[in-house]
């Protein structure tokens, strides 16, 4: 299992990942996140995910409105944006690329 500050770690690079893939934050931003976390000897992924497992436990967390799930992403250093419209396919694409 993970620590909660691992998991948080973890949940930081892929929410970024997925900014980054929405267009929202560039890439030099998530490579610097991730070298900081590094820095920090903290996850920056966590292998052997059962994506669809995580899909559905998502789905029932409190962020989840209306059954549409919702991320806080990054935009830029020192701000992030609430967003109900990230793609799943989006989300699964990330945590198959970690």
């Amino acid at each position: 299992g993970l620590l909660h500050g691992e998991a948080v770690a973890i949940g930081m690079v892929y929410a970024a990942r997925i900014a980054e893939r929405m267009k929202i934050l560039n890439s030099a931003y998530v490579e610097q996140l991730i070298r900081l976390i590094e820095r920090t000897d903290l996850p920056t992924h966590y292998g052997g995910l059962d994506i669809e497992t995580i899909m559905a436990t998502m789905r029932h967390d409190k962020k989840t409105v209306g059954g549409r799930l919702r991320f806080i992403l990054p935009n830029r250093i020192g701000d992030v944006e609430l967003r109900d419209d990230v793609p799943e396919e989006e989300i699964r694409a990330v945590m198959r690329d970690a």
